[in-house]
């Protein structure tokens, strides 16, 4: 019966003894519990920023220049009048022509020199290309420019024909300078060639004798109608000397 009891004893102790733990560890846990600090739920993280475009660069402006193109320089008339010697053989000393040789004179800078241009690049104008072009082919762009101004100041009439020379009596038995005589061709040239083997509408001169050649010089220079030719020639000649026109024959006969 001791032993019974003593038993129960026992039980009923660790019975208490649990109690009193289990009641411990309540309060430990409450106490644990009020002393808490609440947390806030941390902010959620804000979404990285997005990055911007880079700003497109603006296509640079074109360069477009405003600067108005110079006008082409306007031809030299002086040096124009000096170019002019050897076509004044054809069209006249003031552009007025004569013969077959058109007018000059009245012929805008800009006409004449788009007619010079022509010719120099070999197009058909008309019947007298074949003789101007061969006379423009070595002319340079600046040689047209001033050719063109000296025309161009022609203005639209020529003078009136200056009046005929006398006639000037030659020295007894001069012989022609055949070297002054060459100086003197220049001007004719351009008509009859280099060499006078003529071209176009223009004779042959070479082959002449020099009697020959004086004689119609000479009557060009009197207005004698000596040909088709007259008309352009007796212009040319009326200025000439009995002197010009022996060394103008002594030079064409020796070629």
């Amino acid at each position: 019966m001791a032993k019974v009891v003593t038993a129960v004893g026992a039980v009923l102790l660790l019975i208490v003894v649990g109690y009193m733990v289990q009641s411990l560890l309540n309060t430990v846990d409450r106490n644990s519990t009020k002393g808490e600090v609440a947390v806030a739920p941390a902010a959620p993280a804000a979404p990285a920023a997005t990055e911007a475009p880079a700003a497109t660069a603006a296509p640079a402006a074109e360069a477009t220049s405003t600067a108005p193109v110079a006008a082409a320089a306007a031809g030299d008339a002086a040096a124009g009048k000096a170019k002019y010697a050897t076509c004044a053989a054809c069209h006249g000393a003031h552009g007025e022509g004569g013969g077959a040789f058109p007018k000059l004179a009245g012929l805008s800078a800009a006409d004449a020199e788009g007619k010079l241009k022509k010719y120099r690049a070999g197009e058909q104008l008309g019947p007298m290309t074949s003789m101007m072009a061969p006379n423009a082919a070595s002319l340079s762009d600046a040689d047209i420019g001033n050719l063109a101004a000296h025309i161009a100041a022609f203005g639209g009439a020529a003078p009136a024909a200056p009046a005929e020379a006398a006639p000037v009596v030659a020295a007894a038995g001069g012989a022609g300078d055949v070297a002054a005589g060459k100086t003197r061709y220049a001007s004719c040239a351009a008509c009859h060639g280099m060499n006078a083997e003529g071209q176009g509408i223009f004779p042959k001169l070479a082959g002449q004798s020099a009697a020959d050649l004086a004689s119609k010089l000479k009557k060009y220079r009197a207005g004698e109608q000596v040909g088709p030719m007259t008309a352009m020639m007796a212009p040319n000649a009326s200025g000439l000397s009995d002197g010009d026109i022996d060394n103008l024959s002594a030079y064409i006969a020796s070629l």
